[in-house]
């Protein structure tokens, strides 16, 4: 296959599509993200990520839908800003919007620990379809994860290639908290396979209780095994702040 060239005789360099996000980690509320929306108060006061020099400006929308954790839909308006200087267009998360997730974090959270205790993905599903308000499914405006949604939810927590945001936020831990790193350290450690015993849901279970660690070293709590709503959520927003990396699923 032969180039194509410039008037200048210059091969063109192939065009590499980036993904650019900027999470705004203080919106932890879908009533707030509403607010704001309707207020026009949606923007990015702050340098562009690339270390250049322009100003941000509003540049388009996009919908995506989201889930909270009683499976009430929501048509979400998510902002894209464009760089002055660089060109570049980024998109503004709020926090509680998981890159590539259309479920709230809670909920995965939730269905995941289900599973590890010993339910099935489909008892889960089921639970989350009898638990729905009557207002909701008159309006009809929800969403149940599937049987088989909730198996990839753990599948994902349970990939290799999470070691590295592991030993990231066992270095984070530290850095908190020496005795809260003392006691996380030992949960680094994944479970010999045993006959029968499942090494993805040993290595999902790890992640969750290393998200509890961070939690407690964050909050000063003693027991780093309490599973709080937000551990999750708030483990993707402190490797975001350390490496400005989200915390999303592969394609």
């Amino acid at each position: 296959m032969v180039p194509v060239l410039h008037p200048d005789g210059k091969i063109p360099r192939r065009r590499v599509y980036r993904r650019r996000a900027i999470f705004l980690l203080d919106v932890v509320s879908v009533t707030v993200y509403m607010e704001m929306l309707a207020r026009g108060r949606v923007s990015a006061q702050f340098q562009c990520p690339d270390k250049c020099s322009g100003t941000f400006s509003r540049h388009s929308t996009f919908t995506r839908e989201w889930v909270d954790y009683d499976c009430v839909a929501y048509t979400l308006i998510i902002v894209r800003v464009r760089c002055s200087e660089c060109r570049g267009v980024w998109s503004l998360f709020p926090a509680f919007v998981w890159y590539r997730f259309r479920f709230s974090y809670r909920l995965v959270q939730s269905a995941c620990w289900g599973m590890l205790s010993g339910k099935s993905s489909t008892e889960i599903s089921d639970e989350l379809a009898a638990s729905l308000s009557p207002v909701v499914k008159e309006r009809g405006q929800f969403r149940v994860p599937a049987e088989s949604t909730i198996r990839t939810w753990v599948q994902w927590l349970g990939q290799r290639c999470l070691e590295p945001l592991i030993r990231r936020t066992l270095s984070l831990i530290a850095r908190r908290s020496a005795q809260a790193a003392r006691t996380a350290l030992p949960l680094n450690e994944v479970r010999p396979a045993l006959p029968g015993a499942n090494l993805v849901h040993n290595r999902a279970e790890r992640v969750l209780r290393i998200c509890a660690a961070l939690d407690g070293a964050t909050k000063g709590r003693s027991n780093l095994a309490r599973r709080s709503p937000h551990q999750l959520r708030d483990w993707a927003c402190a490797l975001f702040r350390e490496r400005r990396q989200p915390l999303a699923r592969p394609p």
